[in-house]
């Protein structure tokens, strides 16, 4: 899960010394490469807007993101960012990226005869909107209605309603964008738009969330979604990130199967897939489900621990696992081991909001975002970007998976010492039995007394109050 980057002081010094000793032996990024491939890079990649301008490379923030396939043809999705409440890039090689393109190829404005407001290729919410003809013609967001329901916010003039970690998905002739809504200070809900392509337009007609946990047992609601189709049923499953209530239980992993129309189906039961192992890597969550079935096999990916920085120089414990899930998205999955996949080394921070794909060649890869190890970008909304990568995976005869070598940052990790074995004292020895004594003869008794009765008082108690925690 991804959170717009909040500005902090932050000393330029303290970032230069933290790359002290990170750069013999390494390398400038390729032209077009979007993030830190492993960690080796010197440069975090030049940001030349701070918009998705159409049909231009972005190199900037891209957190959360997932990407779906069609064709030779890469598409990417992130949580809200660059002025777009769902941005979206394509691409032909998982290298270099471009934005959506505009939506009308006859503009643009100021050339003689046009008009955008009179354009049916632009949505009409955008030929309606109170925003400059400029504006209106070049946005390129795939989402063109939110959702009514959700909580209103400010993020820049063309967004008013924050969704996070977005996937798109198709069902029969429909594609449905899925994403987490805001609808409260920390509470978030799911919700599902749809359109005729994988660049949209979208638009949610909901008017309430389609999944969300109850308040009683998941203060913060639900977020993260991810579809799947099962290969050997042909069925579709929702999967998402239930909160988890602090001192009560953690954060999960849950799945429900889908109707033809992109929603739960009514009645369906929620399989808990995966918890939270507190305490390792994982630290206190586990969120960004995503999965795929590999080599006769069925993955479940997800990210761990706290998605931001730990430090000022930008290092982050933001990693990403996986589960073997030998009954899909219908039963448990299992840990093969308690290490992360990916994690942070060198330049490149926090590999995680992963989504794994299949390209083109049947190959298993992984989208993943990145911090740039002392990047901070003074000045601007967002001063630690987070970056698109692809990574690839290898499968082993066993089914364990590993990170090809220079596609994706692998960090040095130290299993935790394994605790002792807890053994229980042994018993006290009993005292030897002592010979029963002769019973002493009774005193006279003594007249009755009516004792005098007391009341105990009711003792109080404090009520704990608990405060919901995201992560």
């Amino acid at each position: 899960m991804a959170r717009p980057e909040n500005p902090r002081v932050r000393s330029l010094l303290t970032a230069a010394l933290a790359l002290t000793g990170l750069l013999g032996g390494l390398v400038l990024l390729p032209a077009g490469t979007a993030a830190a491939v492993d960690g080796t890079e010197t440069r975090a990649p030049e940001i030349t807007s701070n918009w998705t301008v159409p049909g231009e490379v972005w190199q900037g923030d891209f957190a959360d993101p997932t990407v779906t396939r069609v064709g030779d043809v890469y598409y990417a999705f992130a949580t809200n960012t660059a002025g777009r409440y769902v941005p979206a890039l394509t691409s032909t090689d998982l290298v270099t990226w471009r934005a959506r393109p505009t939506y009308s190829q006859a503009g643009p404005p100021g050339r003689p005869g046009y008009s955008v407001a009179s354009d049916p290729a632009v949505p009409e919410e955008f030929r309606t909107a109170p925003w400059s003809e400029h504006d209106r013609y070049h946005n390129n967001d795939v989402l063109v209605r939110p959702a009514s329901w959700g909580l209103k916010t400010s993020d820049g003039p063309w967004v008013r309603t924050e969704y996070w970690a977005p996937e798109v998905f198709q069902i029969g002739s429909t594609w449905y964008l899925y994403s987490a809504v805001r609808v409260g200070a920390t509470r978030f809900c799911l919700t599902v738009a749809s359109g005729p392509s994988p660049l949209g337009p979208f638009r949610d007609t909901t008017t309430g969330p389609i999944q969300c946990q109850p308040v009683e047992t998941d203060p913060d609601g639900s977020i993260d979604p991810s579809a799947y189709r099962d290969p050997a049923t042909g069925r579709s499953y929702l999967l998402w990130k239930a909160l988890g209530k602090v001192r009560s239980h953690p954060s999960s992993i849950l799945s429900v199967e889908l109707g033809g129309d992109g929603r739960p189906l009514p009645g369906a039961p929620w399989t808990k897939l995966l918890a939270t192992h507190e305490g390792g890597w994982e630290g206190t969550t586990v969120e960004n489900p995503s999965m795929v079935t590999y080599g006769g096999t069925t993955y479940l990916f997800y990210s761990a621990n706290h998605w931001g920085t730990t430090d000022a120089a930008g290092r982050s414990a933001y990693a990403t696992g996986y589960a073997i899930c030998p009954q899909g998205p219908t039963g448990p999955c299992t840990r093969p081991d308690e290490r992360p996949l990916m994690s942070s080394s060198g330049t490149a921070q926090g590999p995680g909001g992963s989504a794994a794909f299949l390209d083109a060649r049947g190959d298993l890869r992984i989208a993943y975002a990145t911090y740039f190890l002392g990047e901070d970008r003074v000045g601007h909304a967002i001063r630690q970007p987070r970056r698109l990568g692809i990574g690839t995976l290898t499968r082993a005869a066993d089914g364990r998976l590993s990170v090809v070598p220079g596609t994706a940052p692998v960090g040095a990790w130290t299993p935790p010492p394994a605790k002792a074995p807890v053994t229980k004292a042994a018993p006290p020895a009993k005292a030897p039995a002592k010979a029963a004594a002769k019973p002493a003869a009774k005193p006279a008794a003594k007249p009755a007394t009516k004792k005098a009765t007391t009341k105990k008082k009711a003792a109080t108690t404090k009520k704990k109050t608990s405060k919901a925690a995201k992560r």
